[in-house]
């Protein structure tokens, strides 16, 4: 029996699911759990409304850990460049990020990580045959 589609509520659920990094197991046993349910399309609406602001919960918690390893690396990769912190917090607010890597969001934290490893780059030159 084909599984049911799920609801723009139940995709929502789904990518925090992804984003917290649980399994499909996992998700499956909290509803089952939690709510007696085997589906998502069997939860009442205050049921989906709570699960997806617990799974939102977790997703955060996820992101936030995912940040500060990545604020690890971009200091790492700045240091060993022979940087310091005030450089970056110099090119950060040229690039219109503000001063502070504590304060970005996960996917403003990548962006500037890709902006930092291409300043540190070695520059593409034409191999001379």
């Amino acid at each position: 029996m084909p599984k049911a589609e799920y609801d723009k509520q139940g995709k929502y659920f789904w990518h925090l699911a992804r984003v917290a990094g649980w399994t499909e197991q996992r998700v499956n046993a909290l509803i089952l759990k939690r709510w007696s349910a085997t589906h998502w399309n069997a939860l009442t609406a205050d049921q989906k409304r709570a699960a997806i602001n617990m799974m939102r919960g977790y997703a955060d918690k996820q992101d936030k850990s995912r940040a500060k390893s990545l604020r690890q690396t971009i200091m790492a990769l700045v240091k060993k460049n022979g940087q310091d912190i005030e450089w970056l917090h110099e090119q950060m607010i040229s690039w219109h990020y503000g001063d502070s890597l504590r304060l970005l969001s996960y996917a403003d934290t990548v962006r500037v990580y890709e902006l930092v490893k291409g300043c540190f780059s070695p520059q593409r030159t034409p191999e001379v045959k």
